[in-house]
């Protein structure tokens, strides 16, 4: 095989990794040990971005927490007082409407709602935004 082949080789893998990255997710489960196990998803990082923006201070940690969309479930302010936290806000991510190519552009994809507020019992925020 020549250089000039395996370099257009390597770049079509590239781009069909990139322009696939829905099929490319990576989740790492923990091994029996794994005391460092992670368990990734993009909503946790959308979350975590977006409650770090929305902190009206300058100063302190902050966290994204999953909450479980449900009518019984308790409202983010409980969820976070639970974690010795205080909430300031919370989040509903959604799964993207469309997986998007890498360059395209001009195009709806990933959405969330903020709501503002940390009560509420009801499915809506599905990330509450607590703070220490």
């Amino acid at each position: 095989m020549k250089l000039s082949d395996a370099r257009v080789m390597l770049c079509n893998m590239q781009r069909d990794i990139i322009s696939n990255t829905h099929t490319y997710l990576v989740q790492a489960v923990s091994g029996p040990n794994d005391q460092y196990g992670v368990s990734y998803d993009y909503r946790d990082q959308m979350a975590q971005a977006t409650c770090t923006a929305l902190l009206d201070t300058k100063n302190g940690h902050v966290y994204a927490v999953r909450r479980a969309c449900s009518n019984q479930t308790v409202p983010c302010a409980e969820v976070c007082s639970s974690l010795g936290k205080t909430c300031f806000n919370s989040l509903r991510v959604y799964n993207p409407l469309t997986s998007l190519p890498w360059g395209d552009t001009g195009k709806l994809s990933a959405r969330m709602v903020r709501y503002n507020g940390c009560g509420g019992s009801f499915c809506g925020p599905n990330f509450c935004c607590c703070r220490s």
